[in-house]
């Protein structure tokens, strides 16, 4: 694999998920959603890889707005990929770090 070839891995919280839904006249959150929905095409062009876990479908379970709960799980569902790893490895290499 060619450095060109390698997904840049990355991991939004529950938050910044959430930010198209926040009051858009501050600027700041306005700059926020920009940067978001930017990294979000990212994903879908293949580019980079959303990593996701159970704490995301924990957290937006919490969302009282029914239609922001609903778009933000389709979301993780649709373009969200877990984790994998070789527990043997990690092992080693817990160990490793514990000597």
């Amino acid at each position: 694999m060619t450095l060109s070839d390698a997904h840049t891995r990355m991991y939004l919280d529950a938050c910044t998920l959430c930010r198209p839904y926040d009051d858009q006249n501050l600027m700041r959150i306005r700059l926020e959603t920009d940067a978001f929905y930017l990294m979000l095409q990212h994903v879908q062009n293949g580019r980079y890889t959303m990593i996701i876990s159970p704490v995301h479908f924990r957290e937006v379970a919490d969302i009282e707005e029914t239609r922001e709960r609903a778009e933000v799980t389709a979301l993780l569902h649709r373009y969200g990929t877990s984790p994998s790893s070789d527990l043997s490895s990690v092992r080693k290499q817990a160990e490793a770090l514990h000597a």
